[in-house]
């Protein structure tokens, strides 16, 4: 799907989770919202307008387990997916525990990293001497032997590997992979109207987190907020846009 505006965000979740109307919510875009599971059958997007700035907020095909593997239509929703400044996961506050390890497990098999800075690793490739781990940090989750072993999965004989951090072999595993996305997320917890006030309270304490109710118009002033903010952290920059 083409990209529109200046800022592309992608909704994400199983179906009946309210994606739909949050579309419909914050757009004009008439996103078809009923009970049944598997409304949105097709990518719909709508523009958000927001201090000066167009955000392309994309409804996509609710996911399921095995989307990695393309089931469902999770190719076409991951395939997005990894073209978005930032993913709103969307979670149901009532059911959101199986939810949200379920869609970060998928998200994680197609190379799609949430909310973490791609490793700074660099590897130089040398004519001989072997794999060389080198770092100017004290290195708690790797070893020389663990750096060596990878790189010789990976055809590579002789080279330096300078950690600017202390990563660890799926760190190491990304970088030689060289194909992962770091997409900055936020967990949505819709319909809060459902849960206490206490759990509410849990959740909005968690990291990367907000919950709303766009049927009670709860938090759906807050969530324009802490968009915002993502997209802010992500240099959302345009020629006409001097905001962030």
């Amino acid at each position: 799907m083409e990209k529109h505006g200046h800022a592309r965000v992608a909704m994400i979740g199983f179906p009946s989770v309210g994606k739909s109307t949050i579309l419909s919510h914050y757009t004009k875009t008439e996103s078809e919202v009923n009970e049944r599971d598997f409304t949105t059958l097709t990518c719909i997007p709508g523009m958000l307008y927001h201090n000066n700035c167009k955000i392309q907020l994309l409804d996509l095909p609710g996911i399921i387990e095995g989307a990695s593997e393309g089931r469902g239509k999770g190719r076409q929703v991951i395939a997005v997916a990894k073209s978005a400044d930032v993913i709103l996961v969307v979670l149901d506050a009532a059911k959101y525990k199986d939810q949200r390890q379920k869609i970060l497990r998928e998200l994680e098999l197609v190379g799609i990293r949430i909310n973490k800075d791609k490793p700074n690793i660099i590897i130089k490739p040398m004519g001989t001497g072997g794999v060389q781990l080198m770092s100017p940090y004290k290195l708690t989750k790797i070893t020389q032997e663990d750096v060596r072993i990878v790189c010789h999965e990976y055809k590579i004989l002789s080279a330096q590997v300078i950690f600017k951090d202390d990563y660890d072999v799926d760190d190491l595993i990304d970088t030689l992979e060289g194909n992962r996305r770091y997409i900055k997320a936020l967990f949505v917890f819709n319909k809060i109207d459902t849960i206490s006030i206490e759990e509410l309270d849990r959740l909005s304490r968690e990291p990367h987190s907000i919950g709303i109710s766009c049927s009670l118009n709860l938090g759906t002033d807050y969530f324009l907020e802490k968009l915002w903010e993502y997209l802010a952290l992500v240099r959302i920059y345009t020629k006409k846009v001097k905001t962030f």
